[in-house]
């Protein structure tokens, strides 16, 4: 046959010698370019421009070329991943490419960074649209990102002992190993994020989070997990994570920031973000570092009690319009992370400070199954035995009576239905069920604008608060004997509708028929120790006012 032209591929650089090795190996078999173009399913003139060098055929192309010959395919496929990264080197002003040593093969993300961050090419990555090479995704001639990715695909897919595929990012020149396509996507999307000069990529990712977040798009989050990883991978090659390049301080600023300060929304993305590096101690602890700050600055309610001591933020309630003697309430009702301060074996301390959320009880029964009666006088025993009061400050705690409920609502007359006032409720004031909205349990506090005059927050919506209704039943607690028609629920919890909702209205323990209690909460108040007489005195007095004009009257609806 005379000479032949190499058909070795690891000595293949260019287009033309790509297209004279293909040539090489078809003559070195005795095929003519028909017959080789049959076996390979593709036309004689598409086999020619291969061999002339003007065309390099795609992936699934050449891996049916070489079929027919028996040759391994994947020092063909790392030959056209040289020749066509060089090429986009060449087109894209960069000096980086695909360099071969033996079987590893080093693909430069360089020549394509200016294809990847357009918005376009972002959203098809991020969808997953580049991580699979077949016909339908074939690119056309000239369409460098599509050919890059059959290639990529190809390479990287294959998962060959002999062949190892390593990527060269923009930020920062890091060599990473990619073991799988998925992993070399992320990868790039990452590098896209950390590369760019401005924040806008990083907002696009907060963005895209968020969007998959809500539409709990499992296949989505899958992705955006994976592009997370690299993002935090990458950071740490260059430096401490705390001192890199989108530190966890501003990552958080970033968030709240896109997402216009809105607590609920920040929370569910950096809450979605703790659990993707739930197995990464470093990261994770720096996330939650960030998280307190954040929270503390946004909501000072939260302020932790100390080991050992119930410490909760107090408000001083005006009692002189119903109960006619002072009291204190809890600005907050009692939270998650309030019992693992003074009762740990009842509860669990959540994966941030985002965590906490409001204690919640049954109808019947705490969640451990005990009766509430009895789950409550040991919770205010517990509260007395942990608070360390002052000389002689004879304070004490209490579950609070219905009027005293009133008075730290600040809703002691029917022209003030609500702790903010007449105004109906709406999702800035309480959380309450509204149309179209999520149906969910909320971090306490955070309902700013429906404090109550005093400054007592979330006295409606979010947790039903168990009240002292009838008039023996403080005789009754003070020998642990309360019974459960001794109690009501005031203020409304995320389940009732806000048509419905009033804090001027107190519902029976019973859930409508189907329904659940899994929305009770308990906030305590304080009262003297030697104003327990004018207690009892001013309870009997509410109901018989309530008697007299119809006023206080129970809610008789179950509603939520």
């Amino acid at each position: 046959m005379g000479s032949e032209p190499a058909s070795d591929p690891e000595t293949i650089r260019t287009k033309e010698e790509l297209g004279s090795a293909l040539n090489g190996l078809r003559m070195r078999f005795g095929l003519s370019q028909g017959q080789a173009a049959k076996a390979a399913k593709v036309a004689k003139s598409t086999v020619s421009v291969w061999c002339s060098g003007k065309q390099t055929p795609r992936p699934y192309n050449l891996k049916s070329y070489l079929r027919q010959f028996g040759v391994p395919e994947e020092p063909w496929l790392a030959a056209l991943t040289r020749v066509e990264t060089a090429h986009a080197a060449r087109r894209y002003g960069s000096d980086t490419a695909a360099v071969h040593r033996s079987r590893l093969v080093s693909v430069g993300l360089g020549p394509w960074a200016d294809l990847y961050d357009t918005a376009q090419n972002a959203e098809e990555i991020l969808k997953g649209n580049f991580t699979a090479a077949h016909p339908s995704m074939a690119p056309e001639p000239g369409d460098s990102l599509l050919t890059f990715a059959s290639i990529i695909n190809d390479l990287v897919g294959r998962h060959t002992p002999e062949m190892t595929v390593e990527a060269v990012t923009c930020y920062h020149g890091l060599t990473v190993r990619v073991e799988s396509i998925e992993e070399f996507w992320a990868l790039v999307s990452a590098d896209s994020v950390l590369r760019a000069t401005t924040d806008s990529s990083r907002q696009w990712l907060i963005n895209k989070t968020e969007k998959a977040i809500d539409a709990q798009d499992e296949a989505q989050l899958g992705r955006l997990r994976a592009v997370w990883r690299s993002v935090f991978y990458l950071l740490r090659r260059v430096r401490r994570l705390e001192h890199s390049d989108w530190p966890p301080h501003r990552l958080v600023k970033d968030v709240n920031r896109k997402l216009k300060g809105n607590f609920l929304r920040v929370r569910r993305v950096m809450l979605w973000i703790l659990d993707v590096f739930a197995d990464d101690t470093v990261a994770s602890d720096a996330l939650r570092q960030a998280l307190d700050r954040y929270a503390a600055a946004k909501f000072p309610d939260w302020r932790k009690a100390g080991s050992g001591r119930f410490d909760p933020n107090l408000v001083p309630a005006d009692g002189r319009l119903l109960c006619g003697y002072p009291i204190q309430s809890m600005c907050l009702p009692v939270t998650v992370n309030d019992m693992v301060v003074f009762w740990p074996d009842r509860a669990t301390p959540g994966n941030s400070v985002l965590d906490n959320l409001p204690y919640v009880l049954g109808g019947q029964h705490d969640e451990h199954g005990e009766a509430l009666v009895t789950f409550l006088h040991e919770l205010v025993e517990r509260c007395r035995d942990t608070t360390v009061f002052g000389p002689g400050e004879g304070w004490t705690w209490a579950v609070p009576t219905a009027p005293e409920w009133l008075e730290l609502s600040g809703c002691t007359s029917d022209d003030h239905p609500y702790p903010w006032g007449t105004e109906a409720p709406t999702s800035g004031y309480a959380n309450l069920r509204y149309p179209g909205e999520l149906l969910e349990l909320q971090p306490p506090g955070i309902h700013r604008t429906g404090r109550s005059p005093s400054g007592v927050l979330d006295c409606c919506g979010n947790v039903h608060e168990i009240v002292i209704w009838r008039s023996g039943a403080l005789t009754r607690e003070a020998r642990g004997e309360l019974a459960l028609a001794d109690l009501r629920l005031a203020g409304g919890s995320f389940r009732t509708r806000a048509e419905h909702a009033s804090c001027r209205k107190f519902r029976p323990f019973q859930p409508a028929p189907g329904a659940s209690r899994q929305n009770i909460g308990i906030r305590l108040i304080r009262y003297r120790a030697k104003d327990t007489e004018r207690r009892t005195a001013a309870l009997q007095q509410f109901h018989r006012n309530r008697l007299r004009d119809g006023r206080h009257v129970i809610a008789h609806g179950h509603g939520g």
